[in-house]
């Protein structure tokens, strides 16, 4: 049992469960270039002028120009199912209809993954490396819990070297339900034959705290690099600390 101390927070585990986006990689500087590049797609494909960008800018909750993400939005989720819904049903009032405008969305976001240079915009929060190194050298296990896909998740960690510190992946593809239901982290452990109680959840995120919780984990840490702000993390996490390169290890 390997000792995890976060501010004056302190807890023995086996196993630490991160949150990918915003956890360890700027969330910012990845999904707001490919939210730009799915709102400039659809603009032209439906031939609307570019006064709709801001528009759909407020439907998911972002301002690009200005980097800001509505912690409450749902871009800030990580569930891309909201972010289509609300795109389709927001272009709906331009014509056309819902489902054939969801699909479209879709048939970007495919197209995203050929046209854009996702090494390019994967950039690890300061500092990762270094506790992921303390955190194997403790033998602690170590695994991703992302509401990306998991082939996404495994190319991001590969790209910035940093994937052999992690025993598993696991994305939204791989359960039923994502965050914040317990099913990515109870499938975690499984995996890496830990039990939650003896498993952490790091996130940037409500919902990460939340599936940490529901799956009863030991702790549920938040950290401060990703959507959401201390006050919200506060109301459900066990501690906040400003970036994971904050926590440390005994």
């Amino acid at each position: 049992m390997k000792l995890l101390c976060g501010g004056n927070y302190y807890t023995g585990c086996r196993a630490v469960l991160f949150d990918k986006d915003g956890t360890l990689i700027d969330f910012k500087g990845m999904w707001l270039n490919w939210l730009d590049y799915v709102f400039n797609s659809l603009i032209n494909r439906y031939e609307l002028n570019q006064g709709v960008f801001k528009e759909l800018e407020h439907a998911v909750g972002v301002n690009l120009q200005d980097k800001w993400i509505d912690p409450n939005g749902d871009m800030a989720s990580g569930r891309m199912e909201k972010v289509k819904d609300s795109t389709a049903a927001y272009l709906c009032r331009y014509g056309g209809e819902f489902e054939e405008i969801r699909q479209t969305f879709i048939n970007t976001v495919l197209a995203s993954e050929a046209e854009l240079d996702w090494a390019s915009m994967t950039h690890p929060v300061p500092g990762l490396a270094d506790v992921l190194k303390r955190l194997k050298d403790k033998n602690v296990k170590m695994g991703v819990v992302t509401a990306d896909v998991t082939r996404r998740a495994d190319d991001a960690l590969i790209s910035l070297g940093i994937s052999t510190y992690f025993d598993v992946v696991v994305g939204a593809d791989r359960v039923k339900e994502t965050k914040p239901a317990p099913d990515m982290a109870l499938f975690a452990c499984e995996l890496m034959q830990v039990s939650p109680r003896e498993t952490i959840i790091v996130g940037d995120n409500i919902t990460d705290v939340c599936m940490g919780k529901n799956a009863g984990t030991i702790a549920s840490l938040g950290v401060l690099t990703g959507v959401c702000g201390k006050e919200q993390l506060s109301s459900e996490a066990d501690v906040v600390l400003d970036s994971v390169a904050d926590i440390t290890i005994e």
